[in-house]
């Protein structure tokens, strides 16, 4: 979140102070889940695509072992 924190003043083009207040006034809910919300998606992405490319990988190490 802080990365957020300090970058959106830059692209917004407002103060600091202004961030939190102004995205929770867009989204309508708190700051903290605007910003959690995408990272939790894509920490589910992450989470399936690494167990669908790791699935082929340890199937296939008892014919390596032997």
């Amino acid at each position: 979140a802080m990365n957020y924190y300090y970058a959106l003043p830059l692209w917004l083009g407002i103060p600091r102070e202004q961030v939190i207040p102004t995205i929770e006034e867009w989204f309508h809910i708190p700051f903290w889940l605007v910003i959690g919300i995408p990272n939790a998606i894509q920490s589910v992405v992450d989470v399936v695509l690494s167990v669908l490319v790791s699935l082929p990988v340890v199937r296939a190490l008892p014919h390596i072992i032997e």
